[in-house]
């Protein structure tokens, strides 16, 4: 990653006994595609159907729509690159630009990721207190006894390194995919609590994390260099919104707008790892895509 760029990734990850012709890519522009059979009947059967959209593109939604039209109630998912200024779906070849591309999947799980750049330290717990940004009990003993308890399964070489990058990751309440991760600041003794660098609520579902000290880039790494090295990223790198610090939504607004709220069933804004105006440590940013989900009645 480059200095001023935030990174948002799509990991597709392929089932070994259909390798072949697993992934169907469309590049779609005007209507071009509105009446092709191989276009329609791929939309209609896949397992998944992953978009990618540029939001400077006027038709981008109401391609979207047709999409789920064909999909008839079945999953439709993706994000819009608003970071990215459609670089990302340039055909070099012929140097032309897609407003939205298509990836029609058999056989194949996906998720959006992003690459918080953490590794497992414990099964997940529920939050029983916690005020702010303050964690007080866990499964109802103190965060501090805890952490204690998570600290002394380390060996004792990387204990101390374990216990500076500590960190909470929250997790999604059904699936248990890490949502956002939050760095452990410190402790107070006194009332057994531990301080994150982000509020947690009661029944939060979390796990305790240790932050890899090479980075996202290592997180990477090991995601394709895994059993599942038949894996596909799609990334985008782009500049971070200067402005979001200060409005702390960015483009998320016009985008929902865009998007209409009726008509699909969340905008979610992701995080981006990137380094903050006028600093040169990383941090997260609050705009870097955003992922939409049809909502079928």
């Amino acid at each position: 990653m480059t200095a001023g760029s935030g990174i948002a990734l799509w990991s597709l990850w392929l089932d070994e006994q259909s390798l072949k012709e697993s992934v169907s890519i469309f590049s779609i522009d005007g209507n071009v595609l509105a009446h092709d059979r191989e276009f329609s009947e791929a939309m209609s059967t896949a397992s998944e159907v992953v978009l990618l959209g540029n939001p400077d593109e006027p038709c981008v939604t109401d391609w979207i729509d047709h999409i789920c039209q064909l999909r008839n109630g079945r999953s439709v998912s993706g994000a819009l690159l608003a970071s990215s200024r459609g670089s990302l779906l340039r055909d070099y070849t012929n140097d032309s630009l897609s407003g939205l591309i298509a990836l029609s999947l058999s056989g194949i799980e996906s998720s959006v990721t992003l690459a918080h750049g953490t590794s497992a330290l414990t099964s997940p717990f529920v939050v029983t207190k916690a005020v702010g940004s303050m964690l007080c009990t866990i499964g109802g003993d103190s965060a501090l006894d805890v952490v204690t308890k998570v600290l002394s399964s380390v060996d004792m070489d990387r204990r101390a390194a374990t216990a500076e990058d500590l960190a909470v990751a929250l997790l999604e309440p059904e699936t248990d995919r890490v949502m956002d991760v939050y760095r452990v600041l410190g402790a107070d003794r006194t009332t057994g609590s531990i301080a994150l660098s982000h509020p947690v609520i009661t029944d939060d579902r979390i796990a305790f994390h240790r932050q890899d000290r090479n980075g996202p880039p290592a997180d990477l790494e090991e995601s394709l260099g895994g059993t599942r090295s038949h894996g596909a990223l799609v990334f985008s790198c782009g500049a971070l919104n200067p402005d979001s610090e200060l409005v702390g939504a960015g483009e998320v607004g016009l985008l929902g707008e865009a998007l209409g709220t009726s008509a699909y069933a969340g905008i979610h804004a992701a995080s981006v790892i990137g380094p903050a105006t006028g600093t040169s440590g990383l941090c997260s940013a609050p705009f870097s895509a955003v992922i939409f989900g049809r909502s079928h009645h």
